[in-house]
């Protein structure tokens, strides 16, 4: 299957939030967080520079055997925290935190929780 890159980028300084994208196999720069609404499974690739971000997953039941993975793509000391909806869990937590460049977590949904199948 085709994945999807997506790159978060302070172009903006200030926008706090970017909804109703929708990835079909583009490209595209935002600045600001991922909610589900506009997450696509694929590559998220984060640049939090500009301040903490977070990447919201989708709801996992709608994503079965979809994997997504983030990746902190700065060297600042900002995190990007990775989210889950509704009481969802990523292997029984609510979230993910990372903290160093090209660090990242590959996730796949069960359809029950979130799974991490590879990080760095």
């Amino acid at each position: 299957s085709y994945h999807t890159a997506v790159i978060i980028k302070d172009n903006n300084h200030g926008a706090s939030s970017q909804t109703g994208y929708a990835l079909n196999n583009n490209y595209i720069q935002i600045d600001s967080n991922i909610s589900p609404g506009i997450l696509n499974w694929g590559v998220v690739g984060v640049d939090a520079s500009g301040g903490n971000k977070t990447v919201t997953l989708p709801d996992l039941t709608k994503w079965y055997g979809k994997t997504v993975t983030v990746k902190k793509i700065d060297a600042s000391g900002n995190t990007v925290t990775i989210a889950t909806t509704g009481g969802q869990t990523i292997d029984g937590a609510g979230s993910l935190s990372i903290g160093t460049q090209w660090h990242f977590y590959t996730l796949i949904s069960t359809g029950d929780f979130w799974a991490i199948i590879n990080r760095y």
